[in-house]
């Protein structure tokens, strides 16, 4: 029996090469959870590809990439207080 973790919108054969339609399907499925927020690394491992290929597909279907995670801003100093 197949396991249900991996949504049928993954659900290529593996190792072959994906046609133009299913390139798009699954494109069009990787840009709307993408949008919906989940990360890139999360959605390699739910279709079971690289990071590098859902960036790419992202990319090649007009994702707007988000930041990357985490603040990058340092706290700021306490502020002197009346002496």
């Amino acid at each position: 029996m197949r396991s249900t973790a991996v949504p049928d919108a993954f659900d290529w054969p593996r190792g072959r090469r994906i046609t133009p339609e299913e390139r798009e399907r699954i494109a069009a499925e990787l840009l709307k959870r993408y949008d919906d927020g989940t990360p890139i690394r999360a959605l390699a491992a739910q279709a079971g590809r690289s990071y590098g290929f859902v960036h790419r597909q992202l990319a090649a279907f007009g994702a707007t990439f988000r930041p990357r995670g985490g603040s990058r801003h340092s706290p700021q100093p306490p502020t002197p207080g009346p002496c």
